[in-house]
């Protein structure tokens, strides 16, 4: 009946209730069910409207003790989200103050661990933020927010559509909040760094119209050029290369923006830089070259480009292992069949006298394994070959029942 006073008074009881739901309506630790969620998102909306305060901290259970907050977050309710930010004039401070329960700092992991849904709510509410001027700290919070953001899309092989968008829209909330053109936004990261990141064409010829640095690095010391080279961006790669960019310079791993994009599968920008004189042999401080990036197993486009401009197939940067090795560790057929119709060896042995065959067997690389016998490989196990390298009995019989060359 009074508000506040009455929730100081039940809040151990409303914490008994907090810690049953979570109980029963959490699986995996950290993600609620359906019901679970509802019941959650129900009774937290009751606590907050009785003065209950998102930064109170309860325990539930099994040595687990988070904040009201990171309930909140978690139940996934763009709603209750919403009205938590509407009620609390300094909610974004707070969320930069509190730690989850693996003591990260919430304000990143709001943005790396949740949904892409609660990520907009959070960008949106940020926006009107700035639109009032509500929290001095509101432009270093979402700073911090904008560089979770960056570390969550780079986590993947490529940006996706919906990554693109965000990106987009938090590009759109600092041009309007009056961000300098160069001033960093995040990770040592000017909004054109963004922009390429996000394969925005249009508001990447905004911001050089406006005199945007093309040569400004972030903090692992790449370009923008780089960033268009990890997105695939070639419009803006064109554009950057066109006003000067340098096609050779490196970051602080010794990498140009070629290794960005063989790494990435981009291969229309690969193409582009090898035609405006890019380099194959440059190596990075680990003595790794573009193809090895490309022959991850994940870019077998560019790997193909890459090895017809004239990559060295031999060249493997001091490592014992062929990348015929490495293409049968990675199961990577279609780099596996490149590489041995450019001549590569398929006997040759690592320091621990390993064929790529017993790497395939090893891994399980049945379309590998089938390229490397059609073309004369053997089972038979070198002398110099690790016993303990084999492949486990239980692995081989199954091995043989799935793949035919294994027989």
């Amino acid at each position: 009946k009074s508000g506040r006073r009455t929730a100081s008074f039940l809040f151990s009881d409303y914490h008994d209730s907090l810690e049953a739901i979570f109980r029963h309506g959490v699986v995996d630790g950290n993600r609620f069910t359906p019901d679970g969620a509802a019941f959650m998102a129900s009774a937290l909306n009751m606590g907050f409207r009785s003065g209950v305060d998102i930064e109170e901290s309860i325990y539930l259970g099994d040595r687990i003790s988070m904040s009201l907050l990171e309930l909140v977050l978690m139940t996934n309710s763009y709603e209750l989200v919403s009205d938590v930010i509407a009620a609390d004039d300094h909610f974004f401070a707070k969320l930069a103050r509190i730690t989850d329960s693996n003591e990260t700092p919430l304000v990143s992991s709001a943005i790396t661990d949740h949904s892409l849904g609660i990520v907009v709510t959070l960008m949106d509410a940020i926006a009107d933020r700035f639109g009032r001027n509500s929290e001095t700290q509101t432009k270093e919070v979402f700073k911090r927010m904008v560089g979770a953001l960056i570390n969550r899309v780079r986590k993947d092989l490529r940006v996706d559509e919906d990554e693109s968008s965000l990106l987009k829209r938090v590009l759109d909330i600092a041009l309007e909040s009056e961000f300098g053109v160069d001033e960093i936004v995040a990770d040592g990261m000017t909004p054109l760094h963004l922009a390429a990141l996000a394969d925005a064409p249009d508001i990447a010829a905004k911001l050089l119209g406006r005199g945007a640095n093309i040569h400004a690095k972030d903090e692992q010391g790449e370009t923008p050029l780089f960033l268009a080279g990890e997105s695939g961006a070639l419009a803006i790669a064109k554009d950057l290369v066109e006003r000067g960019a340098n096609i050779h310079a490196t970051d602080t791993l010794g990498q140009t923006a070629l290794f960005d994009a063989a790494a990435t599968n981009a291969n229309d920008v690969v193409l582009y830089l090898l035609g405006q004189g890019a380099k194959l042999r440059v190596r990075d401080v680990h003595r790794r070259t573009a193809l090895a990036f490309a022959a991850s197993g994940k870019a077998p486009d560019t790997a193909l480009t890459l090895i017809a401009h004239g990559a060295d197939i031999h060249d493997t940067g001091g490592n014992d292992r062929t990348w015929l090795h490495r293409a049968a560790n990675w199961d990577a057929h279609k780099i596996a069949g490149l590489l041995i119709g450019q001549g590569a060896d398929i006997h040759a042995l690592d320091n621990g006298g390993r064929r790529p065959l017993q790497y395939a067997e090893r891994t399980g690389a049945c379309r590998v394994a089938s390229l490397l016998v059609a073309v004369g490989a053997s089972r038979q196990v070198n002398d110099q070959m690790d016993d303990i390298w084999q492949a486990p009995s239980s692995l081989v019989s199954s091995l043989e029942r799935q793949c035919p060359v294994f027989r």
